[in-house]
């Protein structure tokens, strides 16, 4: 529960200070329906040591993510935290904010992020956080 209330405390934190990651411009709407909220929380602290450098993260934006959303997204930087039962971690983080159609493609595009992150950079997760938008204008 301790983690839950953190989660989203860090969630309500990331929103007033969030930014818009760079990519190819898609055609923009003036109004999307039945649209869907899902941010990614990856973690930067490498199991060996060390953490992903910017420019490996960079890198990986470019290559997974701007491919498979190219209308875009919002990044955040932030720190994580979470305990297991004798220690606490802390380490940079970074927050995908993704607001898209409810559609099994697209989750399994988001599914292939989560999975080629975990892969690459030998994490063991990337949470995932799926919320109802009810509206949404540009």
């Amino acid at each position: 529960m301790r983690m839950v209330r953190l989660s989203l405390l860090l969630f309500c934190v990331l929103l007033s200070i969030g930014g818009c990651a760079a990519c190819p411009k898609g055609t923009p709407t003036t109004q999307r329906a039945s649209q869907v909220s899902t941010f990614l929380f990856f973690g930067r602290g490498l199991n060996s040591g060390g953490e992903i450098t910017t420019r490996q993260f960079d890198d990986f934006v470019n290559a997974e993510i701007c491919t498979r959303f190219p209308d875009g997204f919002t990044l955040l930087d932030a720190q994580g935290l979470w305990s297991e039962p004798t220690v606490t971690y802390r380490e940079a983080s970074k927050v995908l904010l993704i607001v898209h159609a409810n559609t099994p493609r697209t989750s399994a595009a988001i599914d292939e992020i989560r999975e080629r992150y975990k892969k690459q950079f030998a994490q063991t997760a990337v949470l995932r956080m799926d919320l109802a938008t009810l509206k949404v204008e540009f």
